[in-house]
């Protein structure tokens, strides 16, 4: 992946990828909730057993689940409200700056390894891959979404084009932020 790469990537179409994955991200969320309140559902509860734990859990696990759905539902919320101002107004000071902002698609290279990687940025806590495919320029990435919410998403609406910066929980890996659109 090189920045000639990065700038043949039609934005739009990008785009509809994430929000569909994005999508389908908040959508099981909010089929776990119906899961677990099935589940809790087939369990006695207190009065009709000693016990209600089981139930508890599930019920426990059905509000969980809830307030995860509706935290990715504002998360992509933002994003659509983003993603029509896209392009509108003048240009943001993080641009001027080379710092990525939200909807940025940015090329980061692994300096342990030397592998590319290929984000992008976007609003809430949602993240997950897609696959960018172009027939008619004959290419094809893997881009991974990263919410302003994860470690790697943080640092890098912080991070200068050109800069390095390290993320890690076991081993620590540095990155090099190469370009970004």
């Amino acid at each position: 992946m090189t920045t000639n790469d990065l700038q043949g990537i039609d934005k739009n179409k990008l785009i509809e990828l994430v929000r569909a994955e994005l999508g389908g991200v908040v959508e099981d969320a909010g089929g776990l909730k119906k899961y677990f309140e099935k589940e809790a559902a087939g369990y006695p509860s207190a009065m009709e057993s000693h016990s209600d734990t089981n139930r508890s859990q599930q019920q426990h696990m059905a509000q969980s689940s809830h307030k995860h759905a509706r935290n990715l539902e504002a998360g992509l919320s933002e994003l659509d409200i983003l993603i029509s101002q896209d392009g509108k107004g003048p240009t943001p000071l993080d641009q001027v700056q080379r710092i990525p902002a939200l909807l940025s698609l940015v090329l980061i290279e692994n300096l342990n390894d030397g592998e590319s990687l290929l984000v992008f940025l976007v609003p809430g806590k949602a993240g997950g891959l897609v696959q960018y495919v172009d027939q008619d320029l004959s290419i094809s990435f893997k881009v991974t979404i990263v919410p302003e919410e994860a470690a790697m998403g943080e640092t890098l609406l912080k991070t200068p084009l050109g800069d390095t910066f390290e993320l890690g929980l076991k081993r620590l890996v540095t990155y090099k932020l190469v370009d970004f659109k």
